[in-house]
């Protein structure tokens, strides 16, 4: 896939509520990643004028939130008749476009619930099968094999008509794109030094999600679940608290986050926050989370949910760079290694997947006429 004789160059946008940002990544044969350029909501016309100039794209990597993405896992048993025959491309092409075609409106469906939109408005952004197994072996392609059934996990990760026909209108309609979703990213990057079970807690302003593996017949499969909380809601209790507007409210919570307030007035925040602290906690409970749990949460007081719950963390990023043999100068990047991996972990799902398949190719034609913005 990579041709390390020779720099590759990747393109990392990231879709939030807030903003789109964009990331320029450089890899050389020694697997040094370099930082060449950082965008905050770039201008399109500046921003394709500027790639247009420095020569080609190995892959864009589009990354998006869990308010405009939700992937589901689902695994497939696929029962065969003529079991004399040898598995050939065209008979599991069809058994597998049946198979999905038969769950896939009862998913969109539940993609629009997740996303708060009309199923109308729910596109299919990505999809993929892996984990073959034929006859309850483990194979990396059934293909060839005389099976009496064949199992497999297929992902789908949709998103809102709104946002993927953006992200398409801003790359020209090129469909060579690399999608995930950001938590999942984040999830699988996790798994490189953390074996499953293994958990992401993610805390937004508006939203906040929680993402597992849970252990099935199938394997380890991720889960999602949205507990009801979000850091917006702690600017809303200094509001309440000190009789001043949301806004006020906004730039003391802020302020708090970046210690630039009196010892007393940490102390007092520290205080009103503990027990919206402590239902969160309570709520995270509820969903019997095993194994670590790592924190993703720029815009939550960290110190504070350490301090109610010491397994809460950072993910570990230099351990994982070792691991993976990845050089990353972070500390010329951004002030917070959390940040880092963030903006990291798309690319590093994106390095180590292996869904590009042929398989992978037939099953995404198929779908489009399900709904699916692929045709790749």
């Amino acid at each position: 896939m990579f041709n390390f004789l020779r720099k590759e160059r990747f393109l990392l946008l990231e879709i939030s509520r807030r903003k789109t940002s964009g990331l320029l990544l450089s890899l050389d044969s020694g697997k040094k990643l370099r930082l060449e350029k950082f965008w905050e909501s770039p201008k399109e016309s500046k921003f394709l004028g500027y790639l247009k100039g420095i020569g080609a794209i190995k892959k864009t990597i589009i990354a998006v939130e869990p308010e405009f993405s939700f992937t589901t896992v689902i695994p497939l048993s696929l029962q065969r008749e003529n079991v004399r025959e040898s598995l050939e491309k065209v008979e599991l092409e069809n058994l597998l476009a049946q198979a999905v075609s038969r769950v896939f409106n009862q998913y969109r469906q539940e993609a629009g619930r997740e996303l708060n939109i009309d199923e109308l408005d729910v596109i299919l952004a990505d999809s993929r099968v892996t984990n073959f197994k034929v006859d309850g072996n483990q194979v990396i392609n059934p293909l060839g094999f005389r099976a009496k059934e064949i199992r497999a996990v297929f992902e789908m990760t949709f998103s809102t008509r709104q946002v993927f026909g953006e992200i398409k209108s801003f790359l020209k309609n090129n469909d060579d794109f690399f999608f995930t979703e950001i938590g999942r990213a984040e999830l699988r990057a996790m798994h490189k030094i953390s074996p499953p079970p293994v958990n992401l807690l993610m805390l937004g302003g508006g939203r906040s999600y929680f993402f597992s593996t849970e252990k099935t017949a199938a394997g380890w499969l991720m889960a999602r679940k949205e507990p009801r909380w979000s850091t917006g809601g702690l600017s809303k209790i200094i509001s309440g608290h000190w009789a001043v507007s949301e806004k006020a409210a906004a730039g003391l919570y802020r302020a708090y986050l970046q210690k630039n307030v009196s010892p007393a007035v940490e102390k007092y925040f520290k205080k009103i926050f503990t027990p919206a602290i402590d239902s969160l906690l309570r709520q995270m409970q509820k969903f019997k989370p095993a194994g670590k749990i790592y924190l993703d949460a720029d815009e939550a007081p960290k110190a504070l949910l350490k301090e109610r719950r010491s397994a809460l963390g950072e993910f570990p990023l230099n351990a994982f760079l070792e691991k993976a043999g990845f050089i990353v100068n972070a500390n010329k990047w951004f002030p917070e290694q959390s940040k880092v991996f963030r903006k990291l972990a798309p690319f590093f799902e994106f390095y180590y997947d292996k869904s590009n398949t042929d398989i992978n190719h037939w099953l995404r034609r198929r779908l489009h006429w399900l709904g699916s913005g692929i045709t790749h």
